[in-house]
């Protein structure tokens, strides 16, 4: 990934997002993330001088500033730091100065080789549905990511903020939630938006990744049905997919309770014991299990779920000691789906 400071976008309304790239790419430019870790996929993540990072002329609003466990998300109200700032708090870095020379500027600044950042637009639910490994990989890959989060509240399942337009995005991720398609009711006032916001996505030819609950949404946008199954799907799983075929059997992750069925025209890419478990149309796949699964997002599962896992005979502290030791070989498992994603079905 080239080695940038955090790209600026203005979003309607004035509020500038600050998108962070990953932590690794960071530690190697030397800038280390914010003290309260932000996480490296997020939207937000204030920036310090200290860091080769800039915040003179970006205030933060502490109307948009928010805590969201165990991620933060920082907001703030700002104009695009300019060349001259950058040169005053990071005077004499060999590396500020790198950076200077591939600082994003707004299109039509005339500036010589500048082309705008690919970005991608991540639909989250609430603030337990990140995009985690696989948002990492996007970022890896160069994309800037941009989260619209449905629910603030997780208890509270209403939403009236308009979605994003997909259109203006080079792809976008619908993460997981605990909600279900086979019973729309609570969720009424956004899941018909979001399932049309998909719709329009695949029908642009904008390239959608849906995971768990997304996959489901992909599915339902493009023909399909979901329903509940007779018993849940929980913990480390294995699934049947052609021997040459783009996807690892596993083991993945999964915690659902419904099922999707594969759209018409679709390719079914992978089976479980519960049915499709991956399912890929244009430039559009979907997925049953969790390929964005980490100790850390199991650890906030956890804080909601334990009981659920406990009432269907799994320890929860054992699934997370198998979580941690199964992370490497599942992160490279996740690459490995993105990476496929990006250069056989977006690029298609």
């Amino acid at each position: 990934m080239p080695e940038q400071h955090p790209h600026v976008h203005t979003a309607p309304g004035g509020v500038v997002h600050e998108v962070q790239k990953g932590a690794a790419a960071s530690r190697e430019a030397g800038v280390d993330l914010d003290e309260g870790h932000a996480h490296p996929h997020r939207v937000g993540g204030r920036l310090d001088c200290r860091r080769n990072a800039v915040e003179r002329d970006c205030t933060v609003d502490e109307g948009f500033d928010q805590v969201a466990f165990p991620w933060r998300v920082r907001r703030t109200r700002c104009g695009r730091v300019p060349d001259e700032i950058v040169g005053a708090c990071c005077h004499g870095s060999t590396l500020a100065s790198d950076h200077r020379q591939t600082w994003p500027t707004p299109a039509g600044t005339g500036r010589p080789g500048y082309s705008p950042p690919v970005r991608a637009l991540v639909i989250e639910h609430d603030e337990y549905g990140p995009a985690e490994s696989v948002g990492d990989h996007f970022q890896v890959r160069g994309y800037d990511l941009e989260v619209f989060r449905v629910l603030e509240d997780p208890d509270d399942p209403v939403c009236a903020t308009p979605y994003p337009d997909p259109t203006g995005y080079d792809a976008v991720i619908v993460t997981g939630a605990v909600w279900s398609l086979a019973d729309t009711a609570p969720i009424a006032s956004w899941i018909h938006r979001e399932v049309e916001m998909v719709r329009a996505a695949h029908d642009s030819d904008t390239p959608v990744l849906g995971m768990c609950f997304g996959g489901q949404v992909l599915s339902v946008a493009l023909g399909g049905s979901v329903t509940r199954s007779d018993e849940p799907e929980l913990g480390w799983h294995t699934v049947e997919s052609p021997e040459r075929g783009p996807l690892p059997s596993g083991p993945w992750f999964q915690w659902h309770y419904d099922s999707f069925t594969v759209p018409e025209g679709a390719i079914e890419l992978a089976h479980g014991r519960m049915g499709p478990q991956a399912f890929q149309i244009g430039r559009s796949v979907g997925t049953q299990f969790h390929p964005e699964m980490t100790p850390r997002l199991f650890r906030g599962w956890l804080t909601f779920g334990s009981d659920d896992l406990t009432a269907h005979g799994i320890d929860p502290q054992a699934l997370l000691a198998e979580t941690v030791e199964r992370a490497k070989a599942a992160r490279s498992r996740a690459d490995r789906l993105v990476d496929w994603f990006l250069d056989d079905v977006a690029a298609g």
